[in-house]
């Protein structure tokens, strides 16, 4: 559906038609922001696990090399990370659902 050709009426027709589909424009735009959000929300995710990950390994080069426990420092980025981490985990299943009304929208 998305390669075909969108052709809107006129400036003031509210209803696009693609191919034999006529869908509102205000629906289209539902599904655009919605589906915009839960892409940020994914890429949020993506970048706090990868931050995670990178703290998880210098706290293990600090303790190996030094022989005594990271520092304080990393400990509470790690900290705030994962909590991050979390936060953005939660997001995800209310945007799907969001993306989901918007798709089968009565």
């Amino acid at each position: 559906m998305w390669g075909k050709k969108f052709i809107f009426c006129d400036e003031k027709c509210e209803v696009v038609r693609c191919g034999s589909h006529e869908i509102c424009q205000f629906r289209l735009t539902d599904l655009y922001l919605a589906e915009h959000a839960l892409r940020e929300v994914a890429q949020r995710e993506e970048k706090l696990h990868r931050r995670v990950l990178a703290l998880q390994k210098t706290m293990a080069i600090e303790s190996t090399a030094t022989q005594c426990t990271a520092t304080e420092s990393v400990s509470a980025q790690l900290e705030q990370a994962n909590q991050q981490l979390q936060e953005a985990q939660e997001q995800y299943p209310r945007q799907e659902y969001t993306l989901y009304q918007a798709l089968f929208k009565a």
